[in-house]
């Protein structure tokens, strides 16, 4: 009978706490098992994948060694699982929640609604976006969650009353300290939220005059100070440093050089930055992001930021039952201005580091940089909230504020969720399009959704597909280089001339710009196009820059007598269905090896299917091989589909006339043909 009393106390002592952790998962579970590897991801599966994980130390030995131990632990246990590093990142998230609920709790005990609404406000935070690209930000969430575990270890230590409790707290402190900059160095700027936290306390504890408080914030700030003038010492004396965005020696000497100019510009920063922390990092994603998605997306979002709703609401009434013994003694408002404080102090001072780097708060693509300080705007938010004295309007803002955050993790988690499978689905093409890539040619590509940022986002994949033999050297030459169609770049490949050589955390890559293989998919739903430069067939939904250099891409760089190369399972998924894209890559792969009969074959087969094309240049390797064939039906019948664009007519026509790889030399009538029905009209 006891028994059975206790357990439904239990539940009611700690339901907001249970609360707390259905409404984080609701934030970031509904679709990480769907996610996938994004951006700097590519060049880490690379070395994982063909060099082990020795290979991590390399990459890292520039600028954050400790990162190469951590990468490595969680690729041995991982691999290649996606969703694996999506799990464990959100557990590294819920640890430094309930760290920073700990800390709220401990700075304030008699305001457990203020903390628990700090601590949900918190976990949802919005301004982060980068928690789905897993494993690469693994490093990130980790390190967050250490600083936050240390700091409430200190907030801990100080408020025990047991000795040999307080020795244990302080020493683990210590030990996340030393760990945590080691993994992340900018988060450094933290160590302030620690300083602010102790004077706060000691300050409370009203411990005699200005010295004594001074005596003991030193105190009780010494363990992590040595830590931290430890690390500094390392990083800036001793640590050879050779990436400029984390060189702390390098930062400091850039605003020596130029006090006034770079201090003024910082000033400008820092205050564009608090704002974005604080105010419009609940606005901004929501906006960019979120009301961006398909319909059903969207509706399904809003499903769940409703089901947020409810158990932020529930959070809220469970934890207001036993709230806030201060507004009955004359405290209502002197906790909300410390928190303000507090927060407006943390947030300043985490930017420090960051401006010094020269970097800045862009959403999505620089969100990483509101993290640091997201503990500080939610206190902030926090305190100006319950300023107001309504407990209605504050539980409703807070509870408005939970649905539409978690909403924008799910518009967020969502729209990586298509770009992954866009990037999944265009190398499974290329695999069935392309059977080999002669050594040392340069790839170009466009994907239609995310972009690309940098060249490892080609060279990675595809390297992995053609190329995934072992290696051992180092720096590690990339047997496929790419490149981007940068303006330089773009300029160069229209001479054809000229090299790019990067040496980037141990990879070399060569890019020869003679050389080009250019791998477009110029809108979400159509196949990817390898440029023929001797017969670029152009999609009128085709970027310029892919225009303007399409006579350049050599499609005779593509092998064409060997086996198939079939991308890794265990990355990129299982072979997708045989829609319109299959048969069209191997139509085109045919078309090349000269298989007309092939062609119609193919052609035929997804006729039978009722498949047919979202990008209608897709016909054109069909419409040839009818021709060449006698199938004048069925040129006929396509006929209206090209003519209908001015633009895919007019191309036609010219191609059809140039006939520049020769196909036409040994099917005359049929080349006649194309060019007497797709010329009529054209000058």
């Amino acid at each position: 009978m006891n028994q059975s009393r206790k357990l439904p106390s239990m539940i009611i002592k700690y339901s907001p706490l249970i609360l707390l952790l259905m409404i984080t998962a609701a934030a970031y579970l509904p679709l990480a098992s769907k996610l996938g590897f994004y951006n700097d991801d590519w060049y880490l599966l690379y070395a994982g994948n063909t060099q082990g994980i020795e290979k991590f130390s390399e990459i890292f030995a520039i600028d954050r060694p400790a990162r190469a131990v951590l990468v490595s632990f969680f690729y041995q246990l991982f691999g290649n699982n996606a969703a694996l590093y999506n799990y464990s990142a959100y557990v590294f998230r819920l640890a430094g929640v309930i760290s920073f609920l700990i800390i709220l709790q401990t700075i304030t005990p008699k305001h457990r609604l203020a903390a628990y609404t700090g601590a949900v406000l918190f976990a949802v935070y919005p301004g982060f976006l980068d928690q789905p690209n897993a494993f690469d930000y693994q490093s990130h969430i980790v390190s967050f969650s250490l600083v936050m575990g240390s700091i409430a270890f200190t907030v801990k230590g100080i408020q025990s009353q047991h000795n040999v409790l307080r020795v244990v707290l302080f020493a683990g402190a210590v030990i996340l300290g030393l760990i945590y900059p080691l993994l992340m160095e900018y988060y450094i700027g933290l160590e302030a939220f620690r300083v602010f936290l102790i004077i706060y306390l000691v300050w409370q504890k009203k411990l005699g005059g200005l010295k004594e408080i001074l005596r003991n914030v030193l105190l009780f700030w010494l363990p992590n100070l040595v830590t931290t003038a430890g690390f500094l010492f390392w990083r800036i004396v001793v640590f050879s440093n050779n990436r400029a965005a984390t060189d702390i020696g390098g930062m400091i000497s850039s605003l020596v050089e130029s006090p006034v100019m770079r201090g003024l510009w910082s000033i400008v920063y820092i205050i564009q930055d608090f704002l974005n922390i604080v105010a419009t990092a609940w606005f901004v994603p929501l906006y960019e992001i979120a009301f961006r998605l398909r319909l059903r997306e969207f509706l399904i979002g809003l499903l769940i930021g409703g089901v947020s709703l409810l158990l932020g609401y529930l959070l809220t009434k469970s934890v207001g039952k036993q709230n806030d013994a201060g507004s009955e003694n004359g405290e209502q408002n002197n906790w909300q201005r410390d928190w303000i404080l507090l927060g407006a102090a943390t947030v300043l001072t985490s930017l420090i580091p960051i401006t010094l780097g020269d970097r800045h708060i862009l959403y999505p693509a620089y969100s990483r940089f509101t993290l640091p300080g997201s503990a500080g705007g939610v206190m902030i938010l926090v305190g100006l909230l319950f300023l107001l004295n309504k407990p209605m309007v504050t539980r409703l803002i807070s509870i408005g504020l939970i649905g539409l955050a978690v909403l924008t993790h799910y518009g967020n988690a969502s729209r990586l969720v298509e770009e992954w499978n866009v990037v999944k689905d265009f190398w499974w093409q290329v695999s069935w399009r392309v059977p080999q890539i002669k050594p040392g040619t340069t790839l170009l590509a466009d994907y239609p959704i995310g972009g690309i940022a940098e060249s490892y986002f080609i060279w990675g994949p595809a390297n992995m597909i053609y190329y995934p033999e072992k290696k051992s050297q180092s720096p590690t030459a990339i047997t496929l280089p790419a490149a981007l169609m940068t303006p330089q770049s773009v300029q160069k490949i229209m001479i054809g001339k000229g090299q790019l050589t990067s040496a980037t955390r141990s990879f070399l890559v060569e890019a020869d710009f003679e050389h080009v293989l250019i791998l477009s998919m110029p809108l979400d739903g159509s196949c990817v196009h390898i440029i023929d430069g001797h017969n670029p067939e152009l999609s009128i939904h085709e970027e310029y820059r892919t225009m303007l250099i399409a006579g350049k891409s050599e499609a005779g760089l593509v092998i064409v007598d060997q086996p198939a190369r079939t991308p890794p399972v265990s990355i990129f998924g299982p072979e997708p269905s045989h829609k319109w894209c299959y048969y069209y890559q191997k139509a085109d792969l045919a078309r090349q090896q000269r298989n007309w009969k092939e062609v119609v074959r193919l052609g035929d087969e997804a006729s039978r299917l009722k498949l047919h094309p979202v990008d209608w240049v897709e016909w054109m390797p069909f419409i040839q091989a009818y021709a060449y064939l006698g199938r004048e039906d069925k040129v006929f019948a396509l006929e209206p589909i090209i003519k209908d664009n001015i633009f895919l007519h007019e191309q036609a026509c010219k191609l059809f006339r140039e006939d520049g790889n020769n196909y036409g030399n040994f099917y005359p009538k049929g080349q006649e043909l194309l060019v007497r029905v797709f010329c009529e009209g054209v000058n």
